[in-house]
């Protein structure tokens, strides 16, 4: 399974992405700089491949430059 995590501003701009495969039952938390929110993303799948290819992250992050609802996220 593939966890992302979406590190946004508080205009719920989108600033980067962490994906990485881990087990469905492990849990992370980020830290982020002040005025920066994290949050885990739901609605997008990734295979595992998928995690070390840089642009498949970038390719998300152009499709999808805010956040939607907080401190569960969905990227719109």
């Amino acid at each position: 399974m593939v966890k992302i995590y979406a590190q946004f501003d508080s205009a719920r701009r989108v600033q980067s992405l962490t994906a990485l495969a881990a087990p469905a039952e492990f849990e992370l938390t980020l830290a982020a700089e002040p005025g920066s929110s994290v949050a885990e993303v739901e609605g997008i799948q990734l295979e595992e491949a998928e995690v070390r290819d840089p642009e498949k992250l970038r390719e998300i992050i152009a499709l999808h430059k805010r956040v939607e609802a907080f401190p569960r996220v969905r990227l719109t």
